[in-house]
Order: structure tokens, then sequence, then C-alpha cells
């Protein structure tokens, strides 16, 4: 079974069902809740790894508690739960959707939505979330610069760049194309870098 648990706070059982019964399917455990208060309580006992959430687009008060770490009634909620919002089409306009996002959210469905299009958007928070052992990330990066998980098998990844180098080097012997980045990696010349 998957080792992550996945909080459905809905309001309308029928979601709750739907949405508990068809991550189970997809191997994922899950919890539900049906107030904006078992929902906290849920937050801070279990510890969730990730938080699917319907929201009418005018409360955001359960999605303000999450990203402040719980506030009143709710902490140890740890503020970095990846939260993907339901919010009803009617309810959707665009004013709305932004707020869901200026309030922390992750991801935003409209209601009806098409499960296979939430499935992927759990499995991509949670990977982005808890990146698979062995997984590293490349370059410098920098406060405002997204960085990106990428499993790694670094000596694949010299024989690629040799089998690279072997290759252009063939076309023009006397030439380097490739340059070893020292901590980086490997990086093309955007001009021929004589040697």
């Amino acid at each position: 079974m998957n080792p992550f648990l996945i909080l459905i706070a809905d309001e309308d059982k029928a979601t709750r069902t739907f949405l508990e019964r068809q991550l189970r399917v997809d191997g994922y455990r899950t919890d539900t809740a049906g107030r904006r208060e078992q929902a906290l309580w849920r937050l801070a006992a279990r510890g969730p790894h990730l938080m699917v959430a319907g929201i009418d687009g005018r409360s955001l008060e359960l999605l303000d508690s999450v990203r402040s770490g719980g506030g009143p009634g709710g902490a140890g909620i740890d503020p970095d739960t990846p939260v993907i919002v339901l919010i009803a089409a009617a309810a959707a306009d665009e004013h709305a959707r932004v707020r869901v996002f200026e309030h922390g959210a992750d991801a935003l469905l409209t209601k009806p939505f098409y499960y296979p299009e939430l499935r992927e958007r759990v499995r991509v928070l949670l990977g982005r979330a808890y990146p698979p052992p062995g997984s590293r990330r490349f370059g410098a990066p920098s406060d405002d610069q997204p960085t990106r998980d990428s499993p790694v098998d670094e000596a694949e990844l010299v024989r690629a760049a040799d089998r690279v180098r072997a290759k252009l080097t063939a076309v023009a012997p006397d030439t380097r194309w490739l340059i070893d980045v020292p901590g980086v990696g490997y990086r093309l010349c955007d001009e021929k870098a004589e040697t």
C-alpha cells in the first residue's frame, strides 16, 4: 500500500465518499472530515501528506489555518502540507480562483471535476513535496529559481556524456564541444571552444 495519507475535507458526503473510494483504489491511505473543525483536528493529529479540500470560494478559513500552521484550535499543522482545492463551478469566477491561490492553494479544480486529473495533481504534488530517495537537484539554484528533482544514475550520466563527446570528436577532432562543469555536470559550448 502507498505510504501517503490524504485528508479529504469536504462538506458534501457524496464527494468525500467518492474521493475516498477512488484514492484507496489508487493505493493511497485516506482520512475524511466533513467540517472545518474536524479537518483541523485531523491535520494536527494525523499529519496527512496532502489535503483535498472542498471550499466554497468565500470562506477560506480552512486554507488560512493550514498555511498559518494551525492558528486557534489547530496548532501543530504542517504549513507546507500540499492542498488541492475543489470549488463549485458556480462559485469559481476569476476572482474566487485567484483568492484561493492567494490563500495558499497548490492546485484548484472546479466541481464537477475529472477524477484522472485530480489523481495526477495528487501524484505530482506528492512527488514534489516528498521526492523519492536517490533523486537529486541539479545546478546551483538561487532563491528565485525553481528547482526540479530528478532520479539520476551518475554512472549512466557519465557514460552518456562520454558517448556524446566521442560523437562530437569524430566530427571535429580538434574542437571541444562538451565541457565539464565541476559540481554541476556537463554543458555544450555555445561556440567551438578550442582545446
